[in-house]
């Protein structure tokens, strides 16, 4: 797993403490960002017409809505996201570059 942001990657294993984001129908539960363990509570929305396909999350207030791109394979799924919560632009590409507010995250299904 792994997470991008501007030139900066930041990669766990699996013997370290879990990076979690749990998806259930709607609802993003749980996450961990930069090794912060933070619980939080959203709603996303998926568009697989889309190319590349389009995830939106918005967190529970109502108050950021993230808009990205998304691609399942098998176990894996990558997500790029305008990490501001603000932007109403969507990323193109799955790449970050140095002064962009994106985010790249690479996660893969638990066991």
């Amino acid at each position: 797993m792994s997470l991008a942001m501007e030139e900066k990657v930041i990669k766990r294993d699996d013997s370290s403490s879990p990076w979690k984001e749990t998806f259930q129908h709607d609802v993003v539960v749980e996450g961990d960002r930069l090794g912060q363990r933070k619980a939080g509570l959203g709603k996303f929305k998926l568009d697989d017409t889309r190319d590349p396909k389009q995830i939106t999350i918005q967190d529970a207030e109502g108050k950021l809505t993230f808009r990205g791109i998304y691609a399942l394979d098998g176990d894996k799924l990558k997500v790029c996201i305008g990490g501001d919560g603000t932007d109403v632009r969507r990323p193109e590409a799955f790449v970050t570059k140095k002064g962009a507010t994106l985010i790249l995250m690479e996660l893969k299904r638990a066991p």
